[in-house]
């Protein structure tokens, strides 16, 4: 837990996501938040979501679940741009090193 606080271990990531992804590499600036549909995982925060969360009684479904969204940086770098298995559907391998913020 200390390497991880103390920036002494990067966290890569190695996913494939819809479509070809333009830019060969970036930084995703999106704060997360509590997913309320599925706890305890975490999601990117949106307005709409935030307004979701007025709705619910803090008694019932607890505090930790309405905290405020945090900051998160990824930055990604592109592997490949592919077509999925035999079909015509593009898709991006996408390597992603987390920045700040926790999932």
């Amino acid at each position: 837990n200390t390497l991880f606080r103390t920036r002494q271990i990067t966290r890569k990531y190695e996913v494939l996501v819809c479509g070809h992804v333009a830019r060969d590499n970036g930084t995703i600036d999106m704060p997360l938040m509590r997913d309320y549909m599925h706890p305890p995982f975490m999601r990117v925060s949106t307005d709409e979501h935030q307004r979701a969360l007025l709705a619910f009684d803090p008694a019932i479904v607890g505090k930790k679940l309405l905290e405020a969204p945090k900051p998160s940086q990824t930055k990604f770098e592109v592997a490949s741009r592919e077509t999925l298995l035999d079909t015509d559907l593009p898709v991006t391998r996408l390597v992603l090193t987390s920045v700040t913020g926790r999932t």
